[in-house]
């Protein structure tokens, strides 16, 4: 299913036949909007890969080029061959600025970060962070809310149509579906991420001598 389809299936559920052509397509992006704006889907997960430049005007300012839900971790490879990780650090606690390694990061917007120092050298800074979907306009795009979790979006975007057409029905009916949709896809996410890991399971008692 691409997005065109995704359309379709919207105004067969809404009956209105074109009336909502042009609704449908911002509700939709609404809809997947929400759903990032309160919930970390895997595929959000995108890696990061920044080699600094010295020689950059303003080699601190990194722009990250699409808007950032959260890092997860960042970190860069020292010449003893170490990985040293980044701190989230708030900039109020930079009391000079100073050229070496960088320690600690902050963001700028949502879309770019600073280094809390200048870089001396041309580290690789590698990690991975959480990224919202610039929605796409293209009809043939295949988002993956559309191609494994439509039954999620349709629920979430009828419920924005039902707000616009101030038919409470509509919201109610939606509302359940979104919410046992969205069971089924939080659970399918934490199989994914955690499927295959050792588990490590403690029988310290609560009760110590």
């Amino acid at each position: 299913m691409n997005l065109g389809d995704f359309h379709q299936l919207v105004s067969q559920d809404v009956k209105r036949g074109n009336s909502l052509d042009s609704v449908i397509p911002l509700r939709v992006a609404m809809a997947a909007m929400f759903l990032e704006r309160n919930y970390s889907m895997l595929y959000m997960r995108q890696p990061i890969e920044i080699t600094l430049n010295p020689a950059d005007a303003n080699p601190r300012f990194i722009d990250l080029e699409q808007d950032v839900k959260s890092i997860g971790y960042l970190r860069y490879m020292d010449s003893d061959g170490n990985y040293q990780r980044l701190s989230r650090v708030s900039p109020l606690d930079i009391a000079q600025l100073v050229e070496g390694p960088p320690g600690g990061f902050w963001f700028s917007g949502r879309s770019a970060i600073i280094l809390d120092k200048t870089p001396d050298d041309a580290y690789v800074l590698e990690g991975e962070g959480k990224f919202y979907t610039n929605w796409p306009s293209d009809l043939s795009a295949r988002p993956w809310l559309v191609t494994r979790a439509a039954d999620l979006l349709l629920a979430q975007t009828m419920i924005y149509i039902g707000n616009h057409l101030r038919d409470l029905q509509i919201v109610q009916q939606y509302r359940g579906m979104r919410d046992e949709s969205l069971k089924t896809v939080m659970l399918s996410e934490e199989e994914s991420e955690y499927d295959g890991m050792d588990a490590q399971i403690s029988y310290a008692s609560k009760y110590q001598d």
